[in-house]
């Protein structure tokens, strides 16, 4: 005789979901907890500058004794913290979502966005002016004439911006989740890819350099 399985009541079914929720929210605070908390190598030492401000992401000095911070919240939450040398913290750009990337650029700030198809912006004199869209635009470099930006998307592209003219070049595409991107000052530019877990210097003809 085949008995037929029983229906879940709706508040079992509720449970289970709760459940799953829970323990993948788990299996990620696991997976994360691994670099926590900082520890540094050899001969170097590290301080705790600021433990009061939640999600910070990228920092960026600006020049003048301050420093620059991005709050990663998504869904417009998202901020730009300027912390002055006097300890006082205000507010420098709202309604982001998860800005990440950052890097100052003729006086200004420049930021990205990683919650999707959205702006990076240029902030200077208390405007934010939109350069070019990216898609979960994770780091930013610059060589004080051209913007490099690299996306944390599967597939990423590695671009570059010409500010005066507006030309926006893809000088990778298909990049598995970029992660970061560092110029050197003789015009070297390396990027990383996640997922790859490694590091590339961009090449200008041929293939890249792993």
């Amino acid at each position: 005789m085949r008995t037929m399985p029983l229906p879940l009541k709706p508040y079992w079914r509720s449970a289970v979901v709760l459940f799953g929720c829970v323990l993948v929210l788990y299996l990620i605070y696991a997976s994360w907890r691994q670099f926590y908390p900082v520890s540094a190598a050899a001969g170097w030492k590290v301080q705790v500058y600021r433990d009061d401000i939640a999600m910070v992401s990228a920092l960026a000095l600006d020049g003048r004794g301050g420093l620059y911070v991005s709050q990663e919240i998504s869904g417009g939450k998202g901020k730009i913290l300027r912390l002055a040398a006097d300890g006082s913290v205000s507010e420098a750009l709202t309604g982001l979502s998860k800005p990440d990337g950052q890097v100052m650029f003729r006086g200004g700030l420049v930021t990205g966005q990683e919650g999707g198809a959205l702006p990076v912006l240029w902030l200077r004199d208390g405007k934010a002016e939109a350069l070019f869209e990216g898609n979960n635009v994770e780091g930013i470099a610059t060589d004080g004439q051209l913007l490099y930006a690299i996306e944390d998307a599967r597939p990423g592209r590695l671009l570059r911006f010409a500010p005066d003219s507006g030309e926006l070049a893809v000088l990778r595409a298909g990049l598995d989740d970029g992660e970061g991107l560092g110029l050197c000052a003789d015009g070297r530019l390396f990027y990383t890819e996640k997922r790859k877990g490694w590091v590339k210097q961009w090449q200008a003809d041929g293939p890249d350099v792993l």
